[in-house]
């Protein structure tokens, strides 16, 4: 078997030194969630913003009737993704 090295920065490994200088970084990056408002030029309807959706994301439905094709049945197969009313009421899917 090969011999095992580690590399030490002041007491430190440099995975750990890279590690901590990384890990602030990674942090930030997994507490980003965007709003993603339907209807939108983007998002016509409720599965196109789900589809577009990253995990932590949030679909907000603006104040309106949502029916038909795309806007029931929605398959949501990433992550955890949000769907709520832009208001307490008003935002009815039929």
């Amino acid at each position: 078997m090969g011999k095992r090295t580690s590399v030490s920065t002041g007491g430190r490994t440099l995975l750990g030194a890279l590690l901590a200088w990384a890990g602030p970084l990674v942090a930030v990056g997994a507490a980003h969630a965007d709003d993603l408002f339907v209807p939108s030029p983007e998002f016509p309807n409720i599965q196109a913003a789900v589809d577009a959706a990253r995990d932590g994301d949030t679909v907000v439905l603006r104040t309106g009737e949502f029916r038909g094709s795309g806007n029931l049945n929605v398959q949501i197969t990433s992550g955890r993704v949000t769907i709520r009313g832009e208001a307490p009421t008003g935002s009815v899917i039929r």
